[in-house]
């Protein structure tokens, strides 16, 4: 949170905030933070052999692939729809 602060610091319109806004915008940042070191961890434990991407697959190659059902898991949609 002392990065964050010493950021807010630097910025000149952040005396227009309130201080719960700008308490909030320090919170938010150090959560996501968090997350993004638990993610970092969690990819160098996983040792991937490779970098993908869904946008790399190549839907016009004559495999059989449908695109919708493909398309879903890039939009984050999947595993979000009741049975």
């Amino acid at each position: 949170m002392a990065k964050a602060l010493e950021e807010q610091r630097k910025q000149p319109d952040i005396a227009a905030l309130s201080f719960e806004e700008r308490l909030a915008l320090m919170v938010d940042r150090e959560a996501i933070e968090r997350e993004n070191k638990k993610l970092v961890s969690r990819l160098k434990f996983a040792s991937l052999r490779q970098s993908a991407v869904v946008e790399d697959v190549d839907m016009k190659a004559p495999r059989g692939l449908d695109k919708a059902p493909s398309s879903s898991p890039a939009t984050g949609s999947h595993g979000t729809k009741a049975c």
